[in-house]
């Protein structure tokens, strides 16, 4: 029997991002997620009477908004609260004092284009998976 109800811990997948940074990824969409997504990317014009006009969707919101929905945690050098490109910092440890900035959507936003495509790109090749249910054997 399919599963109707996504819970959040579910189809959690990690992706590796080189030179030992990675992130983790929901692989399943929620209505929620998908509502948010599109409140955050869609805009309309209203004429005087109130009526649509115009819609406009913003691709470079929704991703905003993707990341912020299927992006789980993240972690690694580039990740960390320390500057490891500094002399004297030493190795990329926990002993070390080494911890991950927090995920929030002002870090988000700070991700280079091609990291956030790379994610961007492995959400959406998550969300196209099969799922398998009685259905779908």
């Amino acid at each position: 029997m399919p599963r109707r109800i996504v819970n959040r811990g579910m189809g959690i997948e990690k992706i590796d991002l080189d030179e030992g940074d990675w992130v983790r990824i929901r692989t399943r969409q929620t209505a929620g997620d998908r509502a948010f997504i599109h409140k955050h990317s869609t805009f309309m014009t209203f004429n005087a009477r109130g009526e649509v006009t115009h819609t406009h969707f913003d691709v470079g919101q929704g991703n905003l908004a993707a990341l912020e929905c299927m992006l789980v945690s993240w972690g690694g050098p580039g990740f960390c609260i320390k500057d490891h490109d500094e002399n004297g910092v030493g190795p990329h440890d926990e002993s070390n004092g080494c911890k991950s900035i927090e995920l929030t959507r002002e870090n988000i936003e700070l991700l280079s284009d091609d990291d956030a495509n790379r994610i961007i790109n492995a959400i959406n090749q998550s969300s196209v998976k099969p799922r398998r249910d009685s259905t779908n054997p």
